[in-house]
């Protein structure tokens, strides 16, 4: 009977071990960075300071993601057509001169 107890003791140990090993990953499930702090918790987490570094790193809150919005960019109008003083006819926005009577558009 001794040696079950015995044993009870040692897996008990080796659970809350792991359970203390694998807290910074615990910790950071949910977080933007999660995979790299389980990366180093698993590959690193021997070393007691990268363990401490991904504990501190899970403890850390999360900045919040900023989304700018945007107008939509505003359609460019046709301009109004150009009316010729001399001659009384319109001519496009972008003329110069008019169509009709080839007098420059003031």
């Amino acid at each position: 009977m001794e040696v079950f107890g015995g044993m009870f003791v040692i897996v008990l140990l080796c659970v809350l071990g792991l359970a203390v090993y694998f807290l910074p990953s615990f910790i950071a499930w949910n977080k933007r960075n999660s995979g790299a702090i389980i990366a180093l918790n698993i590959l690193l987490g021997w070393t007691f300071i990268a363990w401490v570094v991904a504990l501190v790193w899970s403890l850390t809150a999360d900045q919040p993601t900023v989304v700018l919005m945007q107008p939509p960019p505003q359609q460019m109008l046709p301009s109004a057509p150009m009316l010729c003083s001399v001659c009384g006819q319109y001519s496009p926005a972008a003329s110069r001169f008019c169509q009709s009577c080839g007098r420059s558009i003031a």
